[in-house]
């Protein structure tokens, strides 16, 4: 009984520590990345972007040694959370009309991603026949198409942010002072978040899979709800304070990029990092995880861009989904 509550408050820490950890981070990037004269627009769109997942980067790359079914549990689990909750409950509380282009482009290449994500483990290369595969392997060619379309990514965010500032006027970019001070404090934020980051990552991975094989619960479990949901958390804050602020506009278009971001990096380094012929993708995930999560994004962009607004019903609709996705989890588990 004792060394389960130690768990569990190991795990709170672990938690506190990536989710303050991130916000350092952030903080100590973004300052000194605008001391150098980069646009606040374009810190957003790559540096915060990127940052902002670092708890799922961390986990995942941690874990995939030990437990490829964590690792890629981790990162389709936060995207299918992310989604199938986060953005369901902006939806349901404050649906809103959008610009189409705002949304086009990050919202299709999202779904392209999943869509690869979902195949490239079911098909297998031989010579120049392609076939259906059962082993559910994730390849190189696989993960150097998610990372080109990462890039790809990172590059349509900067020409936008860009963009942006072209239309509001900021041609002059206003940097803050750096003095010694504020150098030193941002320099500590910086690598004090990326330690507490990396620290709270390893409590967080190691205590949730302790407590969960004590329980009796399988790897691919872990990854999909103590992982995932832990490294949700900071978005998860993130929209339930935009939507109280009226911009849940603001909430969403973070969630989209952090899928992409958590879909397009994790895979692919994870992929690279495991060595071998590649990251194995367990039957759950193939078959459940991986097309439940790309139905739950369809549902989020397809009818958005079609009707040009983000519509109740399908918070609902995804948040229904999810829940009959965990509920399936857990009795797969017991059975």
């Amino acid at each position: 009984m004792l060394e389960v509550v130690l768990i569990c408050v190991l795990l709170i820490v672990g938690l506190v520590l990536i989710i303050k950890g991130g916000d350092y981070f952030v903080d100590g990037a973004s300052w000194l990345a605008e001391v150098s004269g980069i646009p606040k627009v374009i810190v957003g769109a790559t540096i915060v972007s990127v940052a902002t997942t670092l708890p799922e980067i961390v986990v995942s790359l941690i874990t995939v040694k030990s437990s490829a079914d964590a690792a890629i549990g981790n990162a389709v689990g936060s995207v299918v959370f992310n989604t199938g909750i986060i953005m369901a409950i902006a939806l349901i509380f404050q649906p809103f009309i959008i610009k189409r282009k705002d949304y086009a482009f990050k919202g299709i290449l999202l779904s392209v991603v999943m869509t690869l994500l979902l195949i490239f483990p079911l098909v297998s290369v031989k010579g120049q026949k392609i076939a259906l595969s059962t082993n559910g392997l994730f390849g190189y060619v696989g993960a150097g198409v998610l990372l080109a379309l990462f890039i790809v990514f990172i590059i349509e965010n900067v020409i936008s942010a860009k963009r942006e500032a072209s239309n509001e006027d900021e041609q002059t970019v206003v940097k803050p002072l750096a003095t010694k001070k504020s150098l030193t404090v941002n320099l500590l934020k910086l690598i004090l978040g990326a330690v507490a980051i990396g620290g709270g990552a390893i409590l967080l991975k190691d205590n949730a899979v302790a407590l969960a094989r004590i329980m009796g619960v399988s790897d691919a479990l872990i990854g999909v709800t103590i992982l995932a949901i832990g490294t949700s958390l900071p978005e998860l804050v993130t929209m339930i304070i935009a939507v109280k602020k009226g911009e849940a506009s603001l909430g969403i278009g973070n969630i989209i990029g952090a899928n992409t971001i958590d879909l397009a990096i994790i895979l692919p380094l994870s992929t690279f990092l495991v060595g071998g012929a590649g990251l194995v993708v367990s039957g759950i995930h193939l078959f459940i995880t991986l097309p439940t999560t790309l139905v739950i994004i369809l549902i989020g962009i397809i009818p958005t861009l079609i009707s040009k607004k983000f519509a109740r019903w399908q918070g609902i609709l995804m948040a229904l989904i999810y829940l009959a996705y965990f509920v399936f989890n857990i009795v797969y588990v017991m059975i």
